[in-house]
This record gives structure tokens, C-alpha cells and sequence, in this order.
């Protein structure tokens, strides 16, 4: 340790691993170093704790801050910790296996939990959202916007003013042709419907329901409960997967169930207009019949 008023001869090695306090001049053979009184310098390979805003002004075009992490580095040690009142708040993670951001949990009352906020293009004439980027596996990217109606949008292309309805809203399946293959026009109607009426309907509650009836209480739904992967109305049913519902299937069999029903329907509507054609020409044979026995019956009369 250097203090002000203090004349000693110091080497750059032992410079670097120690910090200096109050004013004066260091002189080091190459250089002068004059220390501010009101500054303590810090050195390289020593912890240091800096009390006021440090700034990094770049004279090129170069990295400004890099923190480098060695081989092997632990999960639990972090490159950068981010703290409030000496807890920590927010960590950035990088191991071997982990690269993460980690906003952490804390009790904050009745407000809200940590968040992330991305802004948006401000730009008075062509504003447009903020979004997430994410890489699929085959590393093309997938932005995630809410959109000028407020609802979220997934796409390929990164979101402007021009293009702000793009993409696939989240949490729909688009049934344009160019997203599907192996497109085969189904026909089994009557299949179809056997498979609707053979299927059990029930009532039931969600153990963890989030959506509320009108008195804000627990609802009862009605509908199809899955109980083997091998249904026919669940989907995501691989390994290691929470089957869901499929309702592209779901409603594709009933509209093939309505086809069904609506082909039995013409056919009886086709019987019922031969037996009506039936009884038509028997009301005909019968009136003929008749007025054939009245013509006997005057002709007996007048013998």
C-alpha cells in the first residue's frame, strides 16, 4: 500500500497487485503516475471495489468489456452477479453446459415478480414491436412479437411496421397446404362417426384451473378425457410428452361425422320420396279402381 506523502521505491509488479491512496506522483523508471487525492487506484489480479459510475470509452471499434471464463468453470460460480442490499438479484451463468441469464426470485408484497421489458422502434412513421429471437435446431431463427392487435405472433422474419400481422399467431395450426405433406382426402365418414359415438363424453374439473365461471369459482368442462396414448383425440403422446388435445382431428372427424349423417340423411330422404311416389300411384290405381267399380255398379243398376 502506496499512501500520499509517502516516498518509497516501488516496482510496475508490485504496482499492479496493490492500490494507491491519497495524492502525489509514482514514479516507475517508464512512467509517472499522479494519483488525485481523492482516488484509489485499482489493480489487476487484486479484488476491487469500485464506488462510483466507470466508463468505457472506446477510441476504435473493439470490445469494451469481456469477461472470460476458464475451462472447467463451475455452474455455480458466476461471471457477473448482480446485487441488491447484498442478495443476489440477477447472475449471468456460463459453464461448459450452461449459458443463462438468471433473474432470481425475491419477496417483493403484493407486486409484481422479475421481469424482462424490451422496448420498441420508436420511429414516429414506421414504429414496430420489440421481439424475441430464438434459434429452431437447424439454426434458422423464429421472432416472437405481440402485435398492433396485441396478440402474439411467430414467424421467420423479423417484425416491422410493414410486416406486423406476419407469421402464425402462437397457440393456432395453419391449414394452409404449404405447411403440411402427405395430403390424402379422407372419405371413411361412416368410420367417422362410429368412432364419435363410441367415444365417452364427460364432465369434469382441471386439478389447477385458472379460468373462472361467472360467480369466480372452479368451472366444469365437457368433453373428451384421455386415459390411454393410443386415443385417437390426443395428440403429443411420444416419449417424455404430456398428451394434449388434438382438435384438428377432433374437428375434422366430426365434420366427417356430419358428412356421415347427412349421406343417411339423403339416402332415407331418397326412400321416403320412392315410397311417396309409391303411395302416389296407389292413391291413382285406387281412384281409377273406384270410379272403375261405381261405372259397374250404374251400369248394373240400369240392367
Amino acid at each position: 500500500v502506496v499512501s500520499g506523502g509517502v516516498l518509497r521505491k516501488i516496482t510496475i509488479s508490485n504496482l499492479i497487485k496493490g492500490f494507491i491512496s491519497g495524492g502525489g506522483l509514482v514514479a516507475t523508471g517508464g512512467f509517472t503516475l499522479t494519483v488525485p487525492a481523492t482516488m484509489i487506484a485499482a489493480g489487476r489480479n487484486v479484488t476491487n471495489t469500485f464506488t462510483r459510475t466507470q466508463t468505457i470509452d472506446l477510441a476504435s471499434a473493439e470490445n469494451g468489456f469481456v469477461i472470460k471464463t476458464p475451462s472447467g468453470m463451475s455452474s455455480s460460480l458466476l461471471p457477473l452477479l448482480v446485487q441488491y442490499n447484498s442478495v443476489d438479484r440477477i447472475s449471468f451463468e456460463t459453464s461448459s453446459t450452461e449459458n443463462q441469464i438468471l433473474l432470481r426470485k425475491f419477496d417483493n408484497g403484493a407486486n409484481g415478480g422479475p421481469n424482462l421489458t424490451i422496448g420498441r422502434n420508436e420511429n414516429a412513421s414506421t414504429p414496430a414491436a420489440g421481439y424475441v429471437s430464438l434459434r429452431r435446431a437447424n439454426d434458422v431463427a423464429a421472432y416472437i412479437w405481440p402485435d398492433s392487435s396485441n396478440i402474439l405472433r411467430i414467424h421467420t422474419l423479423v417484425p416491422t411496421n410493414a410486416n406486423d400481422t406476419a407469421g402464425t399467431v402462437v397457440g393456432t395450426q395453419t391449414s394452409w397446404h404449404e405447411y403440411k405433406r402427405d395430403i390424402v382426402e379422407n372419405t371413411k365418414y361412416k368410420q367417422a362417426l362410429k368412432r364419435i359415438v363410441d367415444t365417452p363424453i364427460y364432465d369434469f374439473m382441471y386439478i389447477d384451473d385458472s379460468m373462472l365461471d361467472d360467480e369466480d369459482k372452479a368451472r366444469t368442462y365437457t368433453g373428451f378425457v384421455g386415459y390411454k396414448k393410443r386415443d385417437w383425440f390426443l395428440t403429443n403422446k411420444g416419449k417424455n410428452q404430456v398428451p394434449c388435445l388434438d382438435t384438428i382431428t377432433i374437428f375434422g372427424t366430426l365434420s366427417m361425422a356430419v358428412k356421415q349423417l347427412a349421406a343417411e340423411n339423403d339416402k332415407k330422404d331418397a326412400e321416403i320420396a320412392k315410397l311417396n311416389d309409391k303411395v302416389g300411384k296407389l292413391e291413382t290405381d285406387y281412384v281409377a279402381l273406384l270410379a272403375r267399380v261405381e261405372a259397374l255398379d250404374a251400369a248394373a243398376a240400369g240392367g
